[in-house]
């Protein structure tokens, strides 16, 4: 009889805590399920969190919610397909995994939101892998032809967000943007900042680390070769920041540094998107949210200190509401207590994703 235990060489233990955790409890709750084919890394390695391409509807907790990837990798830009199918431990299939069933049952999702909200809502429609200035003739929410993106679009590139939600309470009408997080260690951050090439590296950051990143991007400037010192002056996110009901542009202008070099630009990005989306689509409300586990604290915290507060403190104090930290663990928590007990989704959806994503707490 063949050797049925998991080889330990099989096991990814690099990373953050919560990443040498998250590779070991998907290498072991795969194997649990009768996985024994391993897909490789880009070195060629076998890795028991990886699939054979054979083998990915593992990786989906129902073939309604891999049919909902497939569909849209195939209408839509939305990253890499192989590692959405086959990385166990990626974000965008954790993603679709929770939004999926919430998308197809909107009255749910609506109570659920409202929860989490604190206020009654409908949710009208919910948009995995949204990108701006695609979906432009949602019912009460029509865009037309205006341009809700940040100017950054081109190709497979530009600022998107993992889901938006298009939802009304009272009167008003609005847009929740939410970044999905489960492995990552750190936000995006700024590209010019830590550029590859070393000697545009020595030239712009001494400007991004001083007050004088202001007249910067004021004023763009370009290096010896013409292209601009900050990358993000090609495209509305200045504007976009000057102009912005949440960012608090009088404070920002007074920094004796760029804040956004760090993770705070990928929160920044999505909040202006928030912002514009609303602004085009003349919706009253907005916000921008990260889901994350509770224990990928590392995401949290980088050479600035605490991420969440270091952004918030960018944000109108009265404004700060519209950016919010909420843990998968509560998210998950919050649809549970709106199912009944004798919903099916209850095994299948929440306690497998509790399982799949989140396990045990650790000793």
């Amino acid at each position: 009889m063949p050797d049925e235990t998991l080889d330990p060489s099989r096991i990814y233990r690099k990373g953050s805590p919560f990443q040498r955790w998250a590779y070991g409890h998907a290498a072991r709750y795969m194997h649990a399920r009768g996985v024994r084919r391993h897909g490789l890394s880009g070195n060629g390695t076998p890795y028991a969190h990886l699939l054979v391409p054979e083998d990915s509807g593992f990786n989906f907790l129902s073939p309604l919610i891999a049919d909902a990837l497939a569909a849209r990798f195939e209408s839509h830009k939305a990253g890499d397909r192989a590692r959405a199918a086959t990385n166990t431990v990626a974000s965008q299939p954790s993603c679709f995994n929770l939004f999926v069933p919430l998308s197809r049952d909107l009255a749910l999702a609506s109570a659920v939101f409202g929860t989490l909200m604190g206020a009654p809502m409908v949710v009208d429609h919910i948009e995995i892998e949204f990108t701006p200035s695609q979906l432009r003739r949602l019912p009460g929410y029509e865009l037309g032809e205006r341009d809700e993106s940040l100017g950054d679009q081109s190709g497979s590139s530009g600022t998107d967000a993992d889901v938006a939600l298009f939802y009304r309470t009272g009167s008003e009408r609005g847009v929740l943007l939410v970044e999905f997080k489960y492995i990552e260690a750190e936000f995006s951050t700024c590209g010019s900042y830590n550029s590859g090439n070393a000697e545009r590296r020595r030239l712009l950051r001494p400007l991004c680390d001083s007050a004088e990143f202001l007249p910067m991007v004021g004023e763009p400037r370009g290096d010896e070769r013409g292209r601009l010192l900050c990358g993000y002056a090609r495209y509305r996110n200045w504007a976009l920041t000057r102009r912005s009901e949440a960012l608090d542009w009088e404070e920002i202008s007074k920094l004796p540094a760029c804040p956004f070099a760090s993770s705070g630009q990928q929160l920044w990005r999505n909040m202006l998107l928030a912002e514009n989306v609303a602004r085009q689509r003349s919706l009253q409300q907005f916000g921008f949210w990260v889901i994350s586990p509770r224990r990928n604290d590392t995401l949290w915290a980088d050479g600035t200190g605490d991420v969440y507060a270091n952004f918030a403190r960018l944000i109108r104090p009265r404004e700060r509401g519209r950016f919010r930290r909420l843990e998968t663990e509560a998210v998950l928590g919050v649809i549970a207590a709106h199912l009944t007990p004798d919903d099916e989704r209850r095994r299948w959806w929440v306690e497998e994703f509790r399982a799949r994503y989140l396990g045990p707490e650790p000793p």
